[in-house]
């Protein structure tokens, strides 16, 4: 089962997927982990070169940047789905199509990413903008995603857009009462 998590920087992403592994893990599933932009693969290490500005690339070319890391990495999540009872994805086409928003191409994205393979289930961590900002500050070097209260602003009404499309999770809850969500979505998905 392919299981995907989304919400903007900060949103609590990290913590929720490390308590879900371990769930699966303690209930006997074999899951697996890959994080977008994958910063093993040739566009990932671009993406976060720009990022981390070490590279300038224009906005739409950037964007473009990562639907060419989902496709080169339909392989990778064809052969971890072989190995695994879950896989789970921090991020997927949903973030860029979100983050899209604030760039200004949204449509020209959507339209590109039918032929992706698609989750079973997506969870979307919803929190304010201002909130996920505190919660980064104690990172010592942030991208420049996650300092940006516009972008991520416009970010979230780009996840808005699609959120029929997930189980909407209030970010502002604390990981555990998520947790319980997610495991009992998850439990539905499952029969």
């Amino acid at each position: 089962m392919l299981v995907c998590f989304e919400g903007i920087d900060g949103a609590g992403k990290s913590s929720l997927i490390k308590l879900f592994m371990e769930y699966l893990y303690n209930q006997g599933f074999y899951n697996k982990y890959l994080h977008f932009p994958n910063n093993q693969s040739y566009y990932g290490k671009i993406i976060y070169d720009k990022l981390n500005g070490k590279r300038e690339i224009p906005d739409d070319i950037f964007q473009g940047l990562y639907v060419l890391d989902f496709y080169y990495n339909q392989n990778v999540i064809n052969h971890l789905l072989k190995l695994s009872d879950v896989l789970i994805l921090d991020r997927y086409y949903y973030s860029t199509l979100a983050y899209s928003n604030y760039y200004g191409n949204i449509f020209a994205i959507s339209g590109i990413i039918d032929q992706l393979i698609k989750p079973q289930i997506t969870f979307y961590l919803r929190i304010p903008a201002e909130i996920a900002i505190k919660r980064l500050q104690n990172i010592n070097k942030k991208d420049k995603h996650e300092s940006n209260v516009e972008l991520l602003n416009k970010t979230l009404e780009g996840y808005d857009l699609f959120s029929k499309n997930f189980i909407v999770l209030d970010g502002t809850k604390s990981v555990e009462e998520n947790l319980e969500t997610v495991i009992k979505e998850w439990k539905i998905k499952l029969t």
